[in-house]
């Protein structure tokens, strides 16, 4: 993060509408900022500009971001650990709105077959959706409708 004002501290279970899973911090991420909209390119940054929100602490403010792993575990995942990462997180996603970004996510907390960008309740605990990874490499993003239509279901989750 080099370059950059220090983070805004915000990431708060008490103020967010919506919480949000991913992955791991990326090559270049911390643990401690998941999904967090700087530097540009990263996955919360492109996260933060599919919202559409008017800025970053109005991001940072109405999503709960969090990351399975604490560390980039690099091309081998690891389901085992990935999974008890998901049962953890459990206790804390009750009545909320939770978006899972990508099929990694989804597997470790045992959604399989929900389609991208529907709403499904999860163990009578949450409601849940998939989302596919916001990661630069992912090619589903390429397609310019589906980026529109990920827009889209952030603004109608945000408004």
């Amino acid at each position: 993060m080099a370059g950059h004002r220090a983070p805004l501290p915000i990431n708060s279970l008490a103020t967010a509408k919506v919480v949000v899973v991913g992955e791991a911090p990326g090559a270049a991420g911390r643990a401690d900022l998941p999904l967090y909209p700087l530097p540009p390119g990263c996955a919360g940054h492109r996260l933060f500009k599919m919202t559409a929100l008017p800025n970053m602490r109005t991001y940072l403010t109405l999503l709960f971001r969090a990351n399975l792993l604490s560390y980039n575990p690099g091309p081998n995942w690891p389901k085992r650990e990935a999974h008890i990462a998901a049962m953890a997180m459990l206790p804390f996603l009750r009545e909320r709105q939770v978006v899972l970004l990508g099929r990694k996510v989804a597997r470790a907390f045992g959604v399989g077959q929900y389609s991208f960008m529907e709403w499904n309740n999860y163990r009578d605990l949450c409601d849940v959706a998939v989302l596919p990874h916001p990661s630069g490499r992912n090619l589903w993003y390429q397609d310019g409708g589906n980026l529109y239509l990920a827009g889209q279901f952030w603004t109608a989750l945000l408004d």
